[in-house]
């Protein structure tokens, strides 16, 4: 299964730069994922494609 991918390296809320670490959070039913290189945090929501 793929989970997430298809735009490349980058700092859009639809791309990672290195990521350094994740956790999950049930509440929305999405990750946040620490972007290294991007300098953010960002949050991809179960079942959304942007």
């Amino acid at each position: 299964s793929v989970v997430a991918g298809g735009h490349g390296a980058g700092t859009g809320s639809n791309q990672l730069r290195y990521p350094y670490s994740f956790t999950w959070d049930s509440s929305p039913s999405s990750f946040l994922i620490v972007n290294h290189n991007a300098h953010n945090i960002v949050r991809w929501q179960l079942g959304t494609s942007s």
